[in-house]
């Protein structure tokens, strides 16, 4: 399009554009492309050289006219449903068109807490994605209408801890739509009907007295969560009880991300940087390595498809793997079924949270900077939403 842009490598943002607005002949195509440092200019070559001035001071266009948090983001979800983002900081949800990055609503929650120290800790949709929900620093469990910004009913958690994790879970096979959170070292089931604006406690289970540390869905009416130590117990949601546990204890070790992948196989990261790959069927650890030593994951994802695994570190790292040949009859894992294809520098913080677009070839990533990106498998940047421009 005959089109240059510059950008910055740190914020990922579009510092100038250079528009050729001449027609070149026979091919209107610029053939060649240099920067001239010493005088901080472009030169460009279509059919004969072309100089263009750089501005100096200019800021980058995640930063200039930013329009989104201006404080560290507890996570961001995608939506098939409206092809929409909804992203939340501490007190504020926002909802984005993820076509072009604007913003399209966004509501604060501050008057629904309880004391001056609450917050939002966790989000995630329904099952169906027609209601968000979140999880407070004071215990509480709001399900909302997020497009007007209404909470719609409370789960009334009477444990009065914090909850880093929830998770919505339907068993159409035995009727069953439940809220699971982790609350301390309990994990609390809230049934979801259509009947209440307030919820009670279904029931409750404790592995021991260690720390809820990161949680999943793994099945029809089966939960995976960690535990303070890098154990994960395998717990039935419907009979309440533990039916298995992976790992053994170690000091100064948490899971801090699960992801559930295809059929039996669910992945961990932790506080370490290692990555465990495990057959939760056979209780059977396939694969364990290190990914950056000492460095925590922080966020962990799989597309719908179970072809891409991302995983994002306390650099702002996400790296890549293809899981496209992860099977669950395999009984070890060689580096060559589960290869790295990506990775790059997705935010200059710490990453919290990343998930896929519905056609899998699309990360949607959030930092502790406030930013939510999104950017393809191949590491190839899409954009910021909120940036001055849209893509």
């Amino acid at each position: 399009d005959n089109a240059v842009k510059a950008w910055d490598i740190r914020t990922f943002g579009c510092l100038q554009t250079f528009a050729d607005p001449v027609l070149y002949y026979p091919e209107n195509t610029l053939s060649a492309l240099a920067f001239d440092a010493k005088r901080g200019r472009i030169v460009t070559a279509p059919t004969h050289p072309v100089v263009w001035s750089m501005r100096t001071h200019v800021i980058a266009s995640t930063q200039q006219n930013y329009s989104g948090h201006t404080k560290a983001l507890v996570g961001a979800l995608y939506n098939p449903n409206f092809h929409q983002v909804i992203s939340a900081d501490a007190d504020t949800v926002i909802v984005w068109d993820v076509n072009t990055g604007e913003r399209e609503f966004n509501f604060r929650v501050s008057k629904y807490f309880r004391d001056d120290d609450d917050g939002i800790t966790a989000v995630a949709f329904d099952v169906a994605h027609r209601r968000f929900l979140t999880g407070m620093r004071s215990g509480q469990v709001i399900i909302w209408n997020y497009i007007n910004g209404q909470p719609l009913k409370e789960c009334a958690n009477p444990f009065k801890a914090e909850i880093p994790i929830l998770q919505h879970l339907i068993n159409e096979r035995q009727a069953f739509r439940a809220v699971c959170v982790a609350s301390g070292h309990n994990v609390l089931v809230f049934n979801d009907t259509d009947m209440f604006t307030k919820e009670k406690l279904k029931h409750s289970f404790s592995y021991n007295t260690r720390s809820i540390t990161a949680l999943v869905h793994c099945g029809p009416s089966m939960v995976a969560y960690a535990i303070e130590g890098g154990e994960i117990i395998l717990y039935s949601v419907v009979m309440n009880q533990e039916q298995g546990v992976l790992g053994k204890f170690q000091t100064l070790v948490t899971v801090e991300q699960l992801v559930h992948v295809k059929d039996s196989i669910l992945i961990a990261g932790r506080s370490d940087g290692v990555i465990q790959v495990w057959n939760i069927k056979d209780r059977l650890l396939l694969r364990c390595w290190t990914l950056k030593q000492d460095i925590a994951v922080c966020c962990a994802a799989a597309n719908p498809q179970h072809t891409h695994f991302c995983a994002g570190d306390d650099l702002g790292v996400l790296t890549m793997w293809d899981i496209s040949k992860l099977s669950p009859y395999l009984r070890q894992l060689p580096e060559s079924l589960m290869p790295v294809t990506a990775e790059f520098r997705a935010h200059e913080t710490s990453l919290v949270s990343a998930s896929f677009l519905e056609t899998g070839n699309v990360v949607l990533t959030a930092g502790a900077d406030g930013i939510c990106k999104l950017f393809t498998v191949e590491g190839v940047y899409i954009g910021a939403f909120g940036q001055a421009s849209p893509w």
